[in-house]
Order: structure tokens, then sequence, then C-alpha cells
């Protein structure tokens, strides 16, 4: 009769030793391509919005959208039901509604690497909009010294980077660099924001690149920002 040998404890310990090693080297690659792949997707998204900006200021006499004003829900019937207000309506976050016609996907809004959000809300604070440097007042891409080189949105914690003023403090914050929370931060994909250009053009930008220009040395008109910021 042939007698079975199992294995030894040593055996068992040699095969755990090496999935673990194994394990060790093959997570750290997925991790990687999971964020590359969110930060291509997040990419996409910034694409799609920034194209709409275009598109939007094409048929507006080259005007870019307007930052915040008082809206009716008649206008806006597809305003996120969990911001309530009465009549008439305050609307917070204008620039989405305004971009609605032209991209047509809530999901736009949602960076893949973001927070989690209530499914209702339709601008997610995923994305920021360099409202105060490139809204109406500039008459659209052809007013910019150099479109290409200033920011349009980008990787943020608020849908607005003057909501507080133009000030280098509250850019940090609605940029998400004071949060301890790695999915609010914009600098979310392996230190770095995604960025659309005026120009349409999409990139990855440093954490220390997107404050460029940004404290008492900016200038006027300058990329990236297009205003005078104050520390």
């Amino acid at each position: 009769m042939v007698q079975r040998r199992g294995f030894t404890l040593i055996e068992l310990l040699v095969v755990i030793a090496i999935i673990a090693i194994l394990a060790a080297i093959l997570f750290p690659v997925y991790e990687r391509a999971r964020a590359k792949a969110n930060s291509a997707s997040c990419q996409s998204n910034l694409k799609q919005i920034g194209l709409a900006f275009l598109m939007y200021a094409q048929d507006y006499d080259e005007l870019l959208p307007e930052g915040e004003g008082v809206y009716t829900r008649a206008a806006f019937p597809y305003y996120p039901t969990w911001d309530v207000g009465t009549e008439p309506y305050v609307g917070k976050f204008a620039w989405a509604l305004y971009l609605h016609p032209y991209i047509r996907n809530v999901e736009a809004h949602d960076c893949p690497s973001g927070p989690e959000h209530n499914n209702n809300k339709y601008t997610k604070y995923d994305y920021g909009w360099n409202s105060l440097g490139t809204e109406q007042q500039i008459p659209g891409v052809g007013g910019l010294a150099r479109p290409s080189e200033t920011n349009l949105v980008c990787d943020a914690n608020y849908p607005y980077l003057d909501r507080r003023g133009p000030t280098l403090a509250y850019l940090k914050i609605n940029l998400g660099h004071n949060t301890t929370n790695p999915k609010s931060r914009g600098d979310r994909h392996n230190g770095m924001h995604n960025v659309v250009f005026c120009d349409g053009h999409v990139k990855s930008v440093s954490r220390d690149g997107i404050l460029q220009g940004a404290g008492g040395a900016a200038n006027n008109n300058l990329p990236p920002w297009n205003w005078v910021w104050a520390d």
C-alpha cells in the first residue's frame, strides 16, 4: 500500500511566503495601473467640459458663461434636487447648468478618484472652474493673452476657485490642498491635478505648478489664473 505524504509545515510556510512576496510586488503595480486609468478617465471628463465651454462661447458671441446668479427652477429643470431653495431660485452652480445642453452627461462632473457623492447632485465638487479669470467679462478665448496656458477647469474640492475672493489661501482651500481626505484633494492623481486649459487641451499639472502665479507677485491677464492674487 502506497502511503500518501502531505505537505510539511516548512513547505506550507515557504508557499505562503512566496505568495506574500508576489502579492507585495503585484499589488502596487495594480494600484498604479488603476490610478492611471482613473486619471485618464478624469482627463476625458475634463476634455468634455472644456469642449462644452468652447461650444457655449461659439453660440454666445464668444463669451464664456457668467458665474453665479439668480435662476428659476423652470429655467433649469435639471437643477439638482438636493439644493433646495425658494423662488426666485439662487443658482449656486450655474456653470454646470449652462453647459448641460452641450454635455448631457451628469457623470462627466464626477472624477473617478474623487469622493463618493449623493447621486442626485449635479455638480459634485470634483472640478473647479477658474471663473474669475475666464467668466463673461472676458470676450471668450480670444480675449485671453495665452489661452493655451490659462486654466479653465481642474481637479478641485469646490466648483468655483474664486468663491471667497482672489487670495492664495482661499485658492488652496478650494483646490483641496488643506484637506486630509486624499479623494477630496485636487492633487488626487498621484500628487497631480488634471487641468483643461482655455484652448481645450488637457494635461496633468503638479501641485506647485497649479499654484504658479498665485500670490502677491502675480500679474493681471497672465496665466495660469489670469487675475491678480493677494497673499
